[in-house]
Protein backbone atom coordinates (compact mmCIF):
# COMPACT_ATOMS: atom_id res chain seq x y z
CA UNK A 1 0.00 0.00 0.00
CA UNK A 2 1.28 3.56 -0.47
CA UNK A 3 2.16 5.76 2.13
CA UNK A 4 0.11 8.31 0.39
CA UNK A 5 -3.19 5.93 0.53
CA UNK A 6 -6.15 6.51 2.76
CA UNK A 7 -5.82 4.51 6.47
CA UNK A 8 -9.33 3.04 6.72
CA UNK A 9 -10.08 2.25 10.33
CA UNK A 10 -13.55 0.27 11.06
CA UNK A 11 -14.76 0.90 14.63
CA UNK A 12 -17.13 -0.16 17.15
CA UNK A 13 -17.86 -3.06 14.56
CA UNK A 14 -18.38 -1.11 11.19
CA UNK A 15 -18.46 -2.76 8.19
CA UNK A 16 -16.62 -1.47 4.99
CA UNK A 17 -18.35 -0.20 2.63
CA UNK A 18 -19.08 -1.61 -0.62
CA UNK A 19 -16.79 1.27 -2.41
CA UNK A 20 -14.06 0.40 -0.34
CA UNK A 21 -14.31 -2.96 -0.91
CA UNK A 22 -10.80 -3.35 -2.92
CA UNK A 23 -8.90 -1.41 0.00
CA UNK A 24 -6.88 -2.44 3.05
CA UNK A 25 -8.15 -1.29 6.05
CA UNK A 26 -7.15 -1.88 9.78
CA UNK A 27 -9.91 -2.35 12.41
CA UNK A 28 -9.82 -1.56 16.46
CA UNK A 29 -12.29 -2.57 18.68
CA UNK A 30 -11.99 -1.84 22.28
CA UNK A 31 -15.31 -4.17 23.16
CA UNK A 32 -14.65 -7.91 23.52
CA UNK A 33 -17.13 -10.59 22.08
CA UNK A 34 -17.16 -13.52 19.88
CA UNK A 35 -17.36 -11.33 16.92
CA UNK A 36 -14.63 -8.54 17.85
CA UNK A 37 -10.91 -9.12 18.81
CA UNK A 38 -10.09 -6.18 21.07
CA UNK A 39 -7.11 -4.42 20.16
CA UNK A 40 -7.69 -1.23 22.27
CA UNK A 41 -7.47 -0.35 25.76
CA UNK A 42 -10.22 1.85 26.71
CA UNK A 43 -11.36 1.96 30.32
CA UNK A 44 -14.02 4.03 29.61
CA UNK A 45 -16.69 2.04 32.23
CA UNK A 46 -14.09 2.93 34.93
CA UNK A 47 -14.46 6.75 34.02
CA UNK A 48 -18.44 6.74 33.76
CA UNK A 49 -18.20 5.17 37.05
CA UNK A 50 -16.17 7.68 38.68
CA UNK A 51 -18.50 10.60 37.14
CA UNK A 52 -21.49 8.52 37.26
CA UNK A 53 -23.11 9.23 33.97
CA UNK A 54 -22.50 10.70 30.64
CA UNK A 55 -24.53 11.04 27.84
CA UNK A 56 -24.49 8.86 24.55
CA UNK A 57 -23.12 11.79 22.65
CA UNK A 58 -20.29 12.50 24.75
CA UNK A 59 -20.09 8.71 25.57
CA UNK A 60 -19.78 8.69 21.27
CA UNK A 61 -16.77 11.78 21.82
CA UNK A 62 -15.00 10.16 24.07
CA UNK A 63 -15.00 6.64 21.70
CA UNK A 64 -14.39 8.50 18.44
CA UNK A 65 -11.20 10.23 20.56
CA UNK A 66 -10.01 7.03 21.45
CA UNK A 67 -10.11 5.13 18.21
CA UNK A 68 -8.25 8.63 16.29
CA UNK A 69 -5.51 8.72 18.86
CA UNK A 70 -4.98 4.42 18.53
CA UNK A 71 -5.15 4.73 14.76
CA UNK A 72 -2.25 8.17 14.58
CA UNK A 73 -0.25 5.58 16.69
CA UNK A 74 -0.85 2.57 14.52
CA UNK A 75 0.04 4.11 11.19
CA UNK A 76 3.24 5.70 10.54
CA UNK A 77 4.21 8.54 9.24
CA UNK A 78 6.86 7.33 6.82
CA UNK A 79 10.87 8.25 7.01
CA UNK A 80 11.20 10.26 10.11
CA UNK A 81 13.73 12.25 8.23
CA UNK A 82 11.10 13.52 5.89
CA UNK A 83 11.30 17.15 6.53
CA UNK A 84 9.73 18.73 3.90
CA UNK A 85 6.34 20.22 3.62
CA UNK A 86 4.05 17.31 3.40
CA UNK A 87 6.72 14.59 4.24
CA UNK A 88 4.36 13.66 7.25
CA UNK A 89 0.99 13.94 6.54
CA UNK A 90 -1.56 11.08 5.49
CA UNK A 91 -4.98 10.58 4.54
CA UNK A 92 -7.80 8.93 7.63
CA UNK A 93 -11.06 7.54 6.64
CA UNK A 94 -13.32 6.22 9.87
CA UNK A 95 -16.33 4.30 9.87
CA UNK A 96 -17.59 4.21 13.11
CA UNK A 97 -20.80 3.18 14.86
CA UNK A 98 -22.41 5.73 17.40
CA UNK A 99 -25.19 5.89 19.84
CA UNK A 100 -25.85 9.57 18.80
CA UNK A 101 -26.17 9.20 14.97
CA UNK A 102 -28.60 12.07 14.12
CA UNK A 103 -25.87 14.21 15.98
CA UNK A 104 -22.32 12.82 14.19
CA UNK A 105 -23.62 12.57 10.61
CA UNK A 106 -24.56 15.98 10.37
CA UNK A 107 -22.36 18.00 7.81
CA UNK A 108 -20.86 20.89 10.07
CA UNK A 109 -19.92 18.60 13.50
CA UNK A 110 -17.98 16.47 10.76
CA UNK A 111 -16.18 19.86 8.97
CA UNK A 112 -16.06 21.36 12.38
CA UNK A 113 -13.73 17.34 13.90
CA UNK A 114 -12.16 17.36 10.61
CA UNK A 115 -10.90 21.39 10.75
CA UNK A 116 -9.23 20.53 14.13
CA UNK A 117 -7.43 17.42 13.60
CA UNK A 118 -6.27 18.47 10.40
CA UNK A 119 -4.47 21.53 11.68
CA UNK A 120 -3.43 19.89 15.05
CA UNK A 121 -1.79 17.00 12.97
CA UNK A 122 -0.35 18.33 10.22
CA UNK A 123 -2.16 15.42 8.35
CA UNK A 124 -3.71 15.82 5.05
CA UNK A 125 -7.25 15.03 5.50
CA UNK A 126 -9.73 13.72 8.10
CA UNK A 127 -12.89 11.92 6.93
CA UNK A 128 -15.30 10.16 8.96
CA UNK A 129 -18.75 8.23 7.88
CA UNK A 130 -20.70 7.71 11.13
CA UNK A 131 -23.28 4.60 11.18
CA UNK A 132 -25.98 4.09 14.02
CA UNK A 133 -26.35 1.02 16.01
CA UNK A 134 -24.25 1.09 18.57
CA UNK A 135 -24.84 0.73 22.47
CA UNK A 136 -23.38 -0.17 25.58
CA UNK A 137 -24.65 -1.03 29.03
CA UNK A 138 -24.79 0.90 31.63
CA UNK A 139 -21.92 0.73 34.42
CA UNK A 140 -24.00 0.27 37.33
CA UNK A 141 -26.88 1.55 39.70
CA UNK A 142 -25.72 5.27 39.22
CA UNK A 143 -25.22 5.55 35.72
CA UNK A 144 -28.37 7.28 35.13
CA UNK A 145 -29.31 11.23 34.32
CA UNK A 146 -30.04 12.01 37.72
CA UNK A 147 -27.36 11.11 39.28
CA UNK A 148 -24.39 14.23 39.12
CA UNK A 149 -21.03 14.58 41.07
CA UNK A 150 -21.67 17.55 43.40
CA UNK A 151 -19.63 20.59 42.49
CA UNK A 152 -18.00 22.20 45.07
CA UNK A 153 -17.88 26.45 44.68
CA UNK A 154 -15.09 27.43 42.09
CA UNK A 155 -14.08 24.37 40.94
CA UNK A 156 -11.30 24.11 37.73
CA UNK A 157 -10.57 20.89 35.65
CA UNK A 158 -6.55 20.93 34.63
CA UNK A 159 -5.03 18.82 32.22
CA UNK A 160 -2.46 16.46 34.16
CA UNK A 161 0.19 15.21 31.90
CA UNK A 162 3.12 15.32 35.19
CA UNK A 163 4.95 17.50 33.15
CA UNK A 164 6.92 20.32 34.53
CA UNK A 165 4.06 23.25 32.65
CA UNK A 166 0.75 21.08 34.10
CA UNK A 167 2.67 20.61 37.32
CA UNK A 168 3.55 24.33 37.71
CA UNK A 169 0.05 25.56 37.14
CA UNK A 170 -1.13 23.18 39.54
CA UNK A 171 0.90 24.58 41.99
CA UNK A 172 0.17 28.26 41.18
CA UNK A 173 -3.60 27.48 41.38
CA UNK A 174 -3.33 25.69 44.66
CA UNK A 175 -0.95 28.75 46.45
CA UNK A 176 -2.86 31.72 44.88
CA UNK A 177 -6.44 30.47 45.26
CA UNK A 178 -8.95 28.53 47.32
CA UNK A 179 -10.33 26.65 44.80
CA UNK A 180 -11.14 22.98 44.01
CA UNK A 181 -8.98 21.49 41.58
CA UNK A 182 -10.46 18.19 39.15
CA UNK A 183 -6.94 17.14 37.60
CA UNK A 184 -7.42 14.86 34.82
CA UNK A 185 -4.31 12.48 33.11
CA UNK A 186 -4.32 10.54 30.16
CA UNK A 187 -3.05 7.06 31.08
CA UNK A 188 -1.42 5.01 28.49
CA UNK A 189 0.27 2.51 30.27
CA UNK A 190 1.83 1.28 33.56
CA UNK A 191 4.99 3.33 32.61
CA UNK A 192 7.31 5.66 34.32
CA UNK A 193 5.49 8.59 33.85
CA UNK A 194 2.02 7.16 35.65
CA UNK A 195 4.38 6.74 38.60
CA UNK A 196 5.81 10.16 38.28
CA UNK A 197 1.75 11.47 38.17
CA UNK A 198 0.98 9.54 41.17
CA UNK A 199 3.38 10.44 43.34
CA UNK A 200 3.15 14.30 42.36
CA UNK A 201 -0.68 14.04 43.67
CA UNK A 202 0.20 12.12 46.62
CA UNK A 203 2.61 14.78 47.86
CA UNK A 204 0.24 17.32 46.33
CA UNK A 205 -2.38 16.05 48.52
CA UNK A 206 -0.15 16.42 51.81
CA UNK A 207 0.99 19.92 50.96
CA UNK A 208 -2.74 21.01 50.23
CA UNK A 209 -5.28 18.41 51.86
CA UNK A 210 -8.84 18.08 50.59
CA UNK A 211 -7.90 20.33 47.41
CA UNK A 212 -7.51 18.15 45.00
CA UNK A 213 -10.15 15.18 43.10
CA UNK A 214 -7.63 13.12 40.73
CA UNK A 215 -9.40 11.23 37.54
CA UNK A 216 -7.53 8.83 35.33
CA UNK A 217 -8.58 7.62 31.53
CA UNK A 218 -7.03 4.89 30.15
CA UNK A 219 -6.54 4.58 26.48
CA UNK A 220 -4.13 2.46 24.67
CA UNK A 221 -3.28 0.37 21.75
CA UNK A 222 -3.54 -3.32 23.09
CA UNK A 223 -1.59 -6.11 21.51
CA UNK A 224 -0.28 -4.11 18.80
CA UNK A 225 3.34 -2.63 18.64
CA UNK A 226 2.73 1.33 17.74
CA UNK A 227 4.48 2.35 14.42
CA UNK A 228 4.41 6.17 15.33
CA UNK A 229 5.09 8.21 18.39
CA UNK A 230 4.63 11.25 17.48
CA UNK A 231 0.91 11.12 19.33
CA UNK A 232 -0.25 14.58 17.65
CA UNK A 233 -4.05 13.50 17.97
CA UNK A 234 -3.20 13.01 21.78
CA UNK A 235 -4.12 16.48 22.55
CA UNK A 236 -8.08 15.80 20.66
CA UNK A 237 -8.06 12.99 23.56
CA UNK A 238 -7.06 14.87 26.24
CA UNK A 239 -9.16 17.92 25.68
CA UNK A 240 -12.22 15.56 25.53
CA UNK A 241 -11.72 13.84 28.12
CA UNK A 242 -11.53 17.23 30.10
CA UNK A 243 -14.87 18.56 28.11
CA UNK A 244 -16.76 15.24 29.55
CA UNK A 245 -15.46 15.74 33.23
CA UNK A 246 -16.28 19.70 32.88
CA UNK A 247 -19.64 18.23 31.42
CA UNK A 248 -20.52 16.18 34.47
CA UNK A 249 -19.16 18.93 36.77
CA UNK A 250 -21.81 20.93 35.47
CA UNK A 251 -19.16 23.35 34.28
CA UNK A 252 -18.18 25.06 30.97
CA UNK A 253 -14.36 25.95 31.12
CA UNK A 254 -11.37 23.67 31.53
CA UNK A 255 -7.47 24.61 31.34
CA UNK A 256 -4.21 23.51 29.91
CA UNK A 257 -1.29 25.03 31.41
CA UNK A 258 1.85 24.94 28.24
CA UNK A 259 4.35 27.76 27.99
CA UNK A 260 3.85 29.49 24.85
CA UNK A 261 6.67 28.95 23.27
CA UNK A 262 5.69 25.21 23.28
CA UNK A 263 2.24 26.08 21.94
CA UNK A 264 3.56 28.17 19.00
CA UNK A 265 6.43 26.03 18.72
CA UNK A 266 7.88 27.91 15.74
CA UNK A 267 9.09 26.86 13.19
CA UNK A 268 12.52 27.09 11.74
CA UNK A 269 11.51 27.20 8.19
CA UNK A 270 8.18 27.13 6.24
CA UNK A 271 8.20 23.72 5.09
CA UNK A 272 8.37 22.35 8.66
CA UNK A 273 4.99 23.31 9.42
CA UNK A 274 3.56 19.88 8.67
CA UNK A 275 6.22 17.67 10.32
CA UNK A 276 8.39 18.41 13.23
CA UNK A 277 6.48 21.60 14.29
CA UNK A 278 3.88 20.83 16.66
CA UNK A 279 0.44 22.58 16.82
CA UNK A 280 -1.21 20.47 19.42
CA UNK A 281 -1.74 23.40 22.22
CA UNK A 282 -1.43 26.35 19.03
CA UNK A 283 -3.79 29.27 19.79
CA UNK A 284 -5.87 28.18 16.36
CA UNK A 285 -5.80 24.54 17.80
CA UNK A 286 -7.28 25.38 20.92
CA UNK A 287 -9.84 28.04 19.42
CA UNK A 288 -10.81 24.61 16.60
CA UNK A 289 -11.50 22.70 19.40
CA UNK A 290 -13.57 25.27 21.61
CA UNK A 291 -15.65 25.43 18.12
CA UNK A 292 -16.21 22.04 17.73
CA UNK A 293 -17.12 21.25 21.73
CA UNK A 294 -19.70 24.19 21.38
CA UNK A 295 -21.69 22.30 18.77
CA UNK A 296 -21.88 19.31 21.34
CA UNK A 297 -22.82 20.89 24.27
CA UNK A 298 -26.66 22.59 24.28
CA UNK A 299 -26.88 25.76 22.17
CA UNK A 300 -29.21 27.72 25.14
CA UNK A 301 -25.51 27.87 27.28
CA UNK A 302 -22.69 29.87 27.26
CA UNK A 303 -19.43 28.98 24.95
CA UNK A 304 -17.20 26.69 26.13
CA UNK A 305 -14.01 28.46 27.27
CA UNK A 306 -10.58 26.18 27.12
CA UNK A 307 -8.06 28.45 29.21
CA UNK A 308 -4.45 28.71 28.47
CA UNK A 309 -2.99 31.03 31.53
CA UNK A 310 0.81 30.05 30.53
CA UNK A 311 0.65 30.78 26.62
CA UNK A 312 2.97 34.09 27.35
CA UNK A 313 5.08 32.64 29.26
CA UNK A 314 8.74 30.95 28.71
CA UNK A 315 9.79 27.45 30.31
CA UNK A 316 12.25 30.00 31.79
CA UNK A 317 8.92 31.93 33.36
CA UNK A 318 7.73 28.16 34.64
CA UNK A 319 11.19 27.14 36.65
CA UNK A 320 10.58 30.82 38.37
CA UNK A 321 7.40 29.98 39.52
CA UNK A 322 8.13 26.56 41.00
CA UNK A 323 10.97 27.91 42.40
CA UNK A 324 8.87 30.47 43.99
Amino acid sequence: MKENSPKIVLCNGAELPKQLEQSNYKVLEYQHDANRIQNVKLELPDFVQDVFYLPDRILDLLEIAAYVFCADRLHSRGNKAALELLGWARTFHFEIKVRDYEFWDKHDVKEKLKGALIFMTGDRSYNFSFHPGHSTAPTGIFDKEIFQIESKKNTNVILFSGGLDSLSGIVECLTNTEDQLCLISHRSGPGRMTRTRNQLIQELNYLFPGRITYYEFSCSLSGIRAREETQRTRTFLFTSIAYALSHALSLREFSIFENGITSLNFPIQQNQMNSRASRTTHPKTVALLQNFFDSISDTDQQNIIIHTPFIEKTKADIFRIIAE
